[in-house]
């Protein structure tokens, strides 16, 4: 619920800011070693985490269908579809502004996921249920949530880790 959290309302969501939230959440529960683990958006607040925080607190973390980069470059096609290059990133916070909800529903079902391209363009129960529930979202944090999730680059962080680590990717993933 990042984006209609109670506290810090009127801050923007950053990862950074999200790294910080689980710090203070593992803190707040005094956590000791716990294992992290994070699914898409979550698994790149987990690897900020880490990051600014180390492993020495951490009994083990699972990436759940996420790469450490999102962004495709030259020499980098592990990002998002395999071919999420800068411009096309900046092109998606622009659409995020503009329609957040079809934007988001574009993004999953226009990947990787044929069941879910289908789906979508069928538009099934379950898409016109989730269209209608994000048109009430306003876009504008999460644009500048994902701005920040672009910009991060955790390639250099994996071979650092050293704790246990898992990672998940599936053959439906949508990303």
């Amino acid at each position: 619920a990042h984006w209609r959290s109670a506290g810090r309302v009127d801050d923007l969501p950053t990862l950074e800011r999200l790294g910080d939230d689980l710090a203070q959440l593992i803190e707040h529960h005094g956590l000791d070693r716990p294992v992290i683990v994070g699914h898409s958006m979550g698994a790149l607040v987990a690897m900020q985490y880490l990051r600014t925080r180390g492993t020495a607190n951490v009994g083990a973390f699972c990436i759940v269908d996420q790469s450490p980069c999102i962004v495709t470059s030259r020499g980098w096609s592990l990002g998002l579809y395999g071919r999420f290059a800068r411009r096309q990133s900046a092109r998606f916070v622009a659409q995020l502004r503009a329609d957040f909800g079809e934007t988001v529903l574009r993004m999953l079902a226009l990947g990787l996921n044929a069941k879910a391209r289908e789906e979508y363009l069928l538009n099934a129960s379950h898409i016109v249920r989730a269209r209608r529930a994000l048109r009430e979202r306003d876009g504008s944090a999460l644009a500048h949530l994902f701005a920040s999730l672009a910009r991060a680059d955790f390639r250099s962080l994996v071979p650092t880790l050293d704790c246990p680590v898992l990672v998940v990717l599936g053959g439906k993933s949508h990303l």
